[in-house]
């Protein structure tokens, strides 16, 4: 439900939201990833953004993980 699958039937995610909403509860994404084993996220760990060289390989480095998706 709390995805959109198309498996759930409207009646049930209409009761399920309520039931999330009367709770309080709030998705946590960070918790959502850790039990897909894989977040999608990429780090980089650069010691001067000031020096061209690595500002411009952290730019480009940026573009292709966007194009990849």
């Amino acid at each position: 439900v709390l995805q959109g699958s198309d498996l759930i039937r409207p009646e049930t995610a209409l009761k399920v939201r309520k039931a999330i909403e009367d709770v309080g509860y709030v998705y946590n994404r960070g918790a959502a990833n850790l039990r897909k084993a894989h977040s999608n996220v990429i780090g980089m760990v650069i010691n001067d953004l000031t020096n061209p060289f690595f500002a411009e390989m952290a730019v480009g480095m940026e573009r292709v993980f966007q194009s990849a998706g």
